[in-house]
């Protein structure tokens, strides 16, 4: 039996060659059965009109693969730090973005909700306990004197 060469969409009705299908791989010929033009209108349409749905699951996804912990784990922290930094304490309602999902690199065990800026600082100097005291011995030198 020869492989399939063209295909007709189940929505636009219009006999296109395979190349214009979706890969999937539990597809009887292993081609969706929209081609890619009718199956990216839908998607799109759905993203739309379910924008809360999605970004709920997109987010809930990015939690559970990153980092191992669910929605609920995330909301529980969330509510245990009474929505602020762990670290600098600025509350959610101030910040630009959502709190972000601190976790130890080499363990991979999460450790607490930060604000971006205190987490991109993190990230910076790598964890390092030894750096941040530098650091801080840095500022402490040139801080002005009120």
């Amino acid at each position: 039996m020869g492989a399939v060469l063209s295909k007709k969409c189940t929505k636009c009705k219009i006999k296109k060659e395979v190349q214009h299908f979706p890969k999937n791989s539990a597809g009887h010929d292993g081609f969706h059965t929209t081609c890619k033009e009718c199956h990216n209108l839908s998607s799109k349409k759905y993203r739309q009109e379910n924008k809360e749905k999605v970004l709920l699951s997109v987010k809930a996804a990015k939690l559970k693969n990153r980092y191992g912990i669910s929605q609920k784990e995330y909301n529980d922290m969330f509510v245990s730090q009474n929505g602020n930094c762990a670290s600098c304490g600025d509350h959610q309602s101030i910040l630009p973005r959502t709190l972000c999902v601190d976790h130890c690199h080499e363990t991979g065990m999460v450790r607490g909700l930060l604000c971006d800026g205190c987490n991109l600082s993190l990230g910076r100097i790598k964890d390092s306990y030894e750096k941040l005291v530098l650091l801080a011995n840095y500022i402490k030198k040139y801080k002005v004197k009120s």
